[in-house]
């Protein structure tokens, strides 16, 4: 049950940093043009 715990909050960390990501990429596309 830890394992699964664990990946669920990896899973959870990298969503977020996709989210991060998508959102810092669309203000700078929104900022340029």
């Amino acid at each position: 049950m830890a394992e699964f715990s664990t990946m669920a909050m990896d899973f959870h960390q990298r969503l977020r940093m996709k989210d991060c990501i998508n959102w810092t990429h669309s203000n700078l596309i929104r900022s340029t043009s």
